[in-house]
């Protein structure tokens, strides 16, 4: 039998990982109907037509739908597309709001 500290010393690190920066959870795909962020069961889907609310941070695009927000991360050398791609498929009249910095 595993004694139970092996399996913490184990589980915590990857319960850590699995929420930082660099965690395959940021990965996105996008198509001309939605934006999908995260993999598997932890993905999340925005439907471009239900935004109502957009927040642009230098690091990501929040963009929430009235029942849940999703973050999309955008790596530095696709950021400007992938804003753009996004605000030009969301309805006329949604709140685009930029922040300075992400903390914000």
């Amino acid at each position: 039998m595993v004694p139970t500290g092996v399996i913490l010393l184990i589980a915590v690190p990857l319960m850590i990982l699995q929420y930082t920066a660099s965690d395959p959870h940021e990965q996105y795909s996008m198509n001309e109907e939605f934006v999908k962020s995260g993999y598997g069961m932890c993905s999340v889907i925005t439907w471009f037509k239900r935004i109502w609310s957009v927040k642009i941070t230098p690091a990501y695009l929040e963009c929430d739908d009235g029942f849940r927000t999703n973050r999309i991360y955008m790596p530095e050398e696709n950021r400007d597309f992938i804003r753009n791609y996004i605000l030009e498929r969301i309805p006329e009249g949604t709140a685009v709001r930029h922040a300075v910095s992400d903390d914000a």
